[in-house]
């Protein structure tokens, strides 16, 4: 009732803002699956229309958008850009659901293969946790 007559006062359509969060989180679950196949169209299509979107910075993915965009800088090989932006989601770490965290791991467990850097590769790859998600990734557990 209370949350009715707010949003009727502020004039925010309720229904409208949670069916926009709804898309957003399909984009988002759309990128990551280009970025898993490789796809580098879909990747830039995808991209672009998240970069459009101004609920990306303030809903509750904006951690996972970060991860994406971490994990295109690897894809195309702009390890400075990476490491800074890694450096920055590390500092939040504790604020990243287990989903997100498995996600910066695997992150982490990528660039150390980079670096060649294998035991801290495999320590980071076998942390990963296996849990039950909608778009059918597989971690290493």
């Amino acid at each position: 009732m209370i949350t009715k007559k707010l949003t009727e006062r502020l004039g925010i359509d309720l229904e409208s803002e949670v069916t926009k969060l709804s898309k957003l989180k399909t984009s988002l679950d759309q990128l990551h699956a280009a970025i898993i196949m490789q796809a580098s169209d879909e990747i830039n299509a995808s991209k672009e229309d998240l970069e459009k979107n101004d609920l990306i910075t303030i809903s509750p993915y904006k951690y996972f958008y970060q991860l994406l965009q971490i994990r295109i800088l690897l894809l195309n090989n702009n390890f400075k850009e990476a490491t800074t932006l890694i450096k920055k989601i590390q500092k939040i770490k504790h604020k990243l659901s287990l989903y997100e965290g498995n996600m910066l791991n695997h992150i982490l467990g990528i660039q150390s293969l980079r670096n060649k850097e294998y035991q801290n590769a495999i320590q980071l790859l076998t942390s990963i946790q296996e849990i039950s998600i909608k778009t059918q990734n597989i971690f290493i557990t």
